[in-house]
């Protein structure tokens, strides 16, 4: 049962908000449970539950036990505890469930490197409310079901319970038609079953990956091979192409008999915004539009040695192109250098001034395919400037690299699924409180996503951090690091005013 306490907003709109953030293509909210906080993956395939470590911290007490199966070969204990409320405290919403799971998610949260797993939000929720997830705004919204659904634009989907709780929609695989569940917990795209795939040789014309972990379960690792499925169509005319697709093996679990066509996650989800009628038996699709940095422009003060740099070390090549400059590509990351010899180096910028940043765009960086490799390669390049080590940031791993000039480059790792470099990131700084002010209300235009804020008053320093898709933003104000007389236009770099045009909807 849920209890809701609208605010004024949320009734004239008839419509509740929780943001989220979306980490390993898992949606997580902000839960509260006994004045305990956590952080709970929204599960349409999944039940209220809670990891074992946030049930015993939250006092919850144990009624009784048994064995579960899920995704992986093995099983694992579950107890069933007391009556709890959770509380979502972003949009006044408790939930109480009389017999909530509890088990051991601490093997799933490490192996997957997550930095909290404390329980699930699943079904309950979408059958009290019209769910709409927004992935790319990382918003998701409830409404009542009386409200009527706006189905302009979407694709309308109809679907019947799967064991009497999990969404499950028609589809084609190259001609293979079948059923399979929509699970907002599941990281991938696309998991085609064995006995599915073996009916149908679905995988037959395709080369597959080696047997790898591409996931973990409540009953282990997920071992599959993967491939690229040509045409996949959702209902009975959403169609997708190149669609990255697993096919587990295992001998026991969920999936190993299992007799449906597989499973649908957020990996092919998070284009989308997705609305959920559990009460019309509707699921409503629409492709989102993306934010993208299509490309960097950067003005190099020696432009011949710095292009060469970033050929040497990192796997760009020269593409023609109609516009001026060098343009450098790989896969979808594309950087633009722009001769511009009258203007100084960061390196000498901060030379002169006692190591202070410039104003303007300090960092820009990419998604990357394998960042454990890139940054064992950087290391290992004595013409490469590595500053400091491998870590997580933004709930992914990333490095920073300084390039001859002084940029820094910023390497994030992909999304799952990610098989491309891309473009994704900006950081800008400034001293400037009207600037400051002004960059806030910019992301607020582009419907960017906070992410999270960070004060330090004794230090004068400010910074917030965005995300809309795959592009991240960073902004930081403070006066020890920044000097106002940079402008934009007397260093060498990405201009600020170029930057924030190259946010493109698409």
């Amino acid at each position: 049962m849920f209890i809701t306490c609208f605010s004024c907003r949320a009734q004239e709109e008839n419509k509740i908000e929780i943001p989220f953030r979306l980490i390993d293509n898992r949606i997580f909210v902000e839960v509260e449970v006994n004045g305990v906080a956590g952080h709970f993956i929204v599960d349409s395939g999944g039940l209220h539950g809670f990891n074992k470590d946030f049930a015993d911290e939250a006092g919850i007490h144990f009624i009784d036990s048994s064995s579960i199966g899920g995704a992986g070969n093995g099983r694992q204990t579950v107890w069933y505890g007391e009556r709890s409320i959770l509380k979502l405290p972003t949009s006044n919403i408790s939930s109480t469930t009389d017999r909530p799971l509890v088990i051991n998610l601490n093997t799933i949260r490490d192996s997957l490197r997550l930095p909290y797993l404390d329980g699930i939000i699943g079904e309950q929720l979408f059958r009290t409310y019209r769910v709409s997830i927004n992935y790319p705004n990382r918003l998701i919204s409830l409404q009542d079901f009386e409200t009527p659904i706006q189905r302009e634009g979407y694709e309308v989907i109809p679907f019947r319970f799967y064991r009497n709780q999990i969404p499950m929609i028609k589809i084609n695989a190259d001609g293979n038609e079948g059923e399979m569940i929509i699970d907002t917990g599941d990281r991938s795209e696309l998991t085609i079953f064995p006995e599915f795939d073996k009916k149908g040789s679905v995988s037959t014309p395709y080369p597959l990956s080696d047997l790898e972990v591409t996931g973990y379960g409540v009953g282990g690792p997920v071992m599959a091979r993967a491939f690229y499925l040509k045409d996949f169509t959702l209902g009975e005319s959403l169609k997708l192409q190149s669609v990255k697709t697993r096919i587990p093996y295992h001998t026991a679990g969920s999936w190993a008999q299992n007799a449906i066509a597989g499973s649908i996650g957020s990996g092919l989800l998070k284009d989308f915004e997705v609305i959920f009628d559990y009460q019309k038996q509707l699921i409503l699709l629409k492709k989102a539009p993306l934010l993208s940095i299509p490309e960097f422009v950067y003005h190099a003060s020696h432009i011949d040695s710095t292009v060469s740099w970033y050929e040497t070390y990192l796997p760009f090549e020269r593409v023609k192109s109609s516009k001026p400059g060098i343009v450098l590509e790989h896969q979808k990351a594309r950087i633009r250098f722009i001769d511009a010899p009258d203007l100084q180096t960061v390196n000498k910028y901060r030379s002169l001034r006692e190591g202070r940043q410039p104003n303007g765009v300090f960092k820009f960086g990419f998604d990357v395919v394998d960042i454990r490799t890139l940054y064992n390669e950087m290391i290992s390049k004595p013409g490469v400037q590595v500053r400091g080590r491998l870590i997580t940031f933004w709930a992914t791993h990333m490095f920073l690299v300084r390039d001859p000039e002084g940029q820094t480059l910023q390497f994030f790792e992909g999304d799952t699924g990610n098989k491309v470099w891309k473009n994704s990131f900006y950081a800008f700084i400034t001293d400037s409180e009207d600037d400051y002010n002004a960059f806030l209300s910019q992301m607020q235009k582009l419907n960017m996503v906070p992410v999270s804020n960070f004060d330090n008053v004794e230090r004068q320093v400010k910074q917030r951090s965005f995300e809309k898709g795959n592009v991240k933003i960073e902004l930081l104000q403070s006066d020890t690091r920044a000097e106002n007389a940079y402008i934009g236009t007397d260093c060498s770099g990405i201009k600020l005013s170029e930057a924030l045009n190259s946010l493109q909807n698409r």
